[in-house]
């Protein structure tokens, strides 16, 4: 007998959260476990997601990462629903929207076993305290119904213990893993990085210092930007590549307008090439606030 399998994320855009849940739907044993994924708004893998062999694929439209309450309420009701007709043995939910909504459209749903993985937490110092507070107590009434956790480090794990979201022995700690093979090796032949370096207007005299995230609160583009006008007003030959896309990027834009750096500051958008990207960079730069597992590293 088959038992049904539901991981929840909320959007597939271009992440390690991201990449961590299409990679074990993808890996899970046919003949044990029938997958099946649901996502939220539209992302940039979801068309990777529908080709996975043998995994079925549901997208919930009104399952957004902001907090929109009547969307939110709406999807909702439509995960319910969805699990109600699915009706696996086990929910496994990412990403802090579809862990929150998940976990009780499953309860709701009657699912027997709900399992949610913290691929760094949706509460950040950035947030008003008020806001921090609600959210922790969110997350500890949430996790009165939630059967077992997964961490990516153990720094969440201390974390996650200190706000008193769960317990010793409710959570394991499990690394997602990478295939460096693609990223070791000498450097690419010079013709090869030259490709990169050329579209970003850097070439073999400059010093390209660059990152792979997307422009969003948690990565601090505003401060990659910062850096890069204090390096370049010391170091001529500096040239900088952001290599994502993402909400911030209007404000990124005028960031590197308002410190002159037109020329030395590059948005090169989302790219899937990233090996050999960061084989064309000579420093990386990561100026996140915060982190579960920066796997770019």
């Amino acid at each position: 007998m088959k038992h049904t399998i539901c991981h929840i994320v909320t959007k597939l855009e271009l992440g390690g959260a991201q990449f961590t849940t299409l990679f074990t739907v993808a890996h899970l044993d046919r003949v044990r476990f029938r997958p099946i994924l649901i996502t939220g708004e539209p992302g940039l893998l979801d068309d990777e997601a529908r080709k996975l062999e043998g995994v079925e694929f549901y997208q919930v439209p009104s399952l957004v990462r902001l907090i929109r309450p009547w969307r939110d309420l709406r999807a909702f009701v439509e995960l319910t629903r969805l699990l109600k007709s699915l009706k696996p043995a086990i929910v496994h939910t990412h990403s802090s929207k579809a862990g929150i909504l998940g976990r009780w459209a499953a309860w709701l749903a009657g699912v027997p076993i709900i399992i949610h993985t913290i691929h760094g937490y949706g509460i950040t110092p950035a947030q008003p305290r008020w806001l921090q507070f609600l959210l922790i107590g969110l997350e500890r009434l949430t996790g009165l119904i939630t059967t077992r956790w997964i961490l990516v480090s153990e720094a969440d794990a201390v974390k996650g213990l200190r706000w008193k979201l769960f317990r010793q022995g409710a959570f394991m700690v499990i690394r997602p893993g990478a295939d460096t093979r693609v990223f070791q090796g000498s450097r690419l032949p010079i013709s090869d990085t030259g490709e990169f370096r050329a579209e970003c207007g850097v070439g073999s005299e400059h010093l390209l210092v660059g990152t792979v995230a997307p422009l969003k609160p948690q990565k601090a583009p505003q401060d990659f930007v910062a850096v890069a006008a204090r390096v370049c007003a010391r170091v001529p030959a500096a040239r900088f590549v952001w290599v994502g896309d993402g909400e911030l990027r209007p404000g990124v834009e005028a960031a590197i307008r308002r410190a002159g750096l037109e020329g030395r500051i590059r948005l090169a958008g989302w790219r899937r090439d990233i090996p050999d990207v960061m084989r064309a960079m000579d420093v990386f730069l990561l100026t996140s606030h915060w982190e579960g597992l920066p796997q770019v590293l």
